[in-house]
């Protein structure tokens, strides 16, 4: 599923999935569920909101999290 994205719907897929923190009452989500999520016609916002109501993201907005994945990949290049 997270394959068939295009390239910026990886980046923030990417983005969310390597936001996530460990829960104790909730699973890490995969890449592939991320992308399933955004299919069934959720938006990037809707997603960022349920993944922090299950406690598995800290950031406040999607912003934030897309601006940290996007720093932290320019320091790795």
């Amino acid at each position: 599923m997270y394959d068939t994205l295009s390239p910026g719907s990886k980046r923030i897929a990417t983005a969310l999935f390597e936001a996530q923190k460990s829960a104790p009452s909730a699973r890490s989500m995969t890449r592939d569920q991320i992308a399933q999520e955004r299919r069934s016609g959720k938006t990037w916002g809707d997603i960022f909101q349920v993944m922090k109501s299950q406690g598995l993201i800290q950031a406040e907005t999607l912003g934030q999290v897309i601006g940290r994945y996007d720093r932290a990949r320019h320091t790795r290049l």
